[in-house]
């Protein structure tokens, strides 16, 4: 396995964040979805990232 460049590591990281920021809104939207303000913070997230 070849070693990851810094960049390489940071674009990992901002997908695994932007997964658990969806993760999250499926969460939320399954649980609790009048909370449609919640949700649509963490959909944004995920899509800034």
């Amino acid at each position: 396995m070849q070693a990851q460049t810094p960049d390489q590591i940071r674009v990992d990281m901002f997908i695994r964040t932007a997964d658990r920021d969806l993760d999250v809104a499926e969460l939320i939207g399954r649980s609790s979805p009048h909370f449609y303000e919640s949700i649509g913070f963490h959909c944004q997230q995920a899509v800034n990232w």
